[in-house]
């Protein structure tokens, strides 16, 4: 237990935080292994730790992918979303842009066995310049016998029209679902060997 107190201490003096900046914390399941981690998530940082992350008490943290600061990291939740026993973490991340013009990406990361956070899926769920924003819905679907898949619809569009809208996206980054055009839903399932789209 003072070990583990001493890790996460650590990790928040050698990032400049304090626990202040602590926006969530659990104990649970997030690496194949018989002990339990610490997921943390602290200004823009996501940190792991725990005896199956590294031996003797250290952690591994990295930004939280497009983030820039606390303020960015909008949202955050842990799910077993392949069924097999280890948390995957989803967060939402605001990316400000220029002229406005800021979206908000969902993230879907994991802690690989061989080290490191991965980031399963990528997918806008909104964008807004002023006057025009257009959203995505997502949705967790419970699978038999265990699991979740995550479903993704058009949400609502405010002012933009087919051709006042530029696609973004790109970059392994799933553009927004858009309501003139193309498929209205995706159904995204996950498994040990990542993710694909439900046909």
């Amino acid at each position: 237990f003072e070990a583990a107190r001493q890790t996460y201490a650590k990790f928040l003096q050698d990032k400049g935080l304090s626990t202040a900046n602590v926006l969530f914390h659990q104990v649970g399941q997030f690496v194949t292994g018989p002990a339990l981690e610490r997921l943390v998530i602290a200004g823009n940082y996501l940190a792991i730790m725990g005896e199956d992350v590294s031996r003797g008490g250290g952690y591994f943290a990295m930004p939280i992918p497009l983030s820039q600061k606390q303020a960015d990291v909008l949202r955050f939740r842990t799910v077993d979303l392949d069924g097999n026993g280890t948390q995957e973490i989803m967060v939402v991340v605001k990316q400000p842009g220029t002229q406005g013009l800021d979206r908000d990406l969902l993230f879907v990361l994991r802690y690989g066995d061989k080290g490191g956070f991965e980031a399963l899926l990528a997918h806008e769920v909104a964008k807004r310049q002023p006057g025009c924003e257009l959203t995505n819905v997502y949705t967790l679907v419970p699978r038999k016998p265990r699991g979740f898949e995550l479903e993704m619809k058009v949400g609502l569009n405010t002012g933009w029209t087919k051709d006042s809208f530029h696609p973004s996206g790109g970059d392994r980054v799933e553009g927004l679902l858009v309501p003139w055009e193309g498929a209205q839903q995706k159904v995204f399932l996950f498994s040990e060997s990542g993710v694909t789209e439900k046909v």
